[in-house]
């Protein structure tokens, strides 16, 4: 099931980074009812096993760093995709 994101993202011409392939995969599954609007690191390695870890805790809405904003967080470990993604 993994694959059927995997092929939408394929159809795309431009080089995707991390995130943006991420998200575009995470708003797959949750289509595909395969992931809940909230969600936890483990949700998404179920959706998406190659997932760097790193994605979600650098670039949610807040973050330290002041990375681009792909994800919402809701607590420790929880999140959601921004609606601007």
């Amino acid at each position: 099931m993994v694959g059927v994101g995997f092929a939408k993202l394929a159809s795309m011409n431009k080089r995707m980074t991390w995130p943006e392939e991420t998200v575009e995969r995470l708003k797959a599954a949750q289509e595909e009812g395969r992931l809940k609007q909230q969600f936890r690191m483990k949700d998404v390695r179920d959706v998406f096993p190659a997932c760097p870890s790193w994605v979600l805790k650098d670039h949610y809405l807040g973050n330290p760093e002041g990375r681009s904003v792909w994800f919402i967080r809701h607590g420790p470990g929880l999140y959601s995709i921004a609606p601007n993604s």
